[in-house]
């Protein structure tokens, strides 16, 4: 998971380890990447778009042009909540996007309908 509010950060993980996921939790595209590559079993990646220095929008072109998690299951989690938004984050290869704040029934929804895809 890739939050910069460490706060969101924490409540998005107690909500996902209290039905059973483990979540390694990071703050940067770049400790995304690094987890990405040093992890074997990553089953999904939920990540912010709007992050400091490189954003949620090159996390996924990086993950949909490396060929060990091109296809790795993907949802973007944001305050970004217009249509166009929701449009432009599909487009670019998310496959679900979630708008802050999220309900914990829809982010479990969410993610069980992912990762069972």
């Amino acid at each position: 998971m890739v939050e910069d509010n460490l706060d969101n950060l924490e409540v998005l993980k107690i909500m996902l380890e209290i039905q059973g996921a483990t979540v390694v939790p990071v703050m940067s595209v770049s400790e995304a990447m690094n987890q990405l590559v040093e992890e074997d079993i990553i089953d999904l990646l939920i990540n912010d778009i709007s992050l400091p220095g490189e954003d949620g929008f090159d996390l996924i072109r990086w993950v949909r042009t490396d060929l060990s998690v091109s296809d790795l299951p993907d949802i973007a989690v944001t305050g970004y909540a217009a249509a166009s938004d929701r449009t432009q984050i599909l487009e670019a290869g998310f496959q679900r996007h979630l708008t802050k704040p999220i309900a914990m029934s829809e982010l479990i929804a969410t993610v069980i309908e992912v990762v069972t895809q």
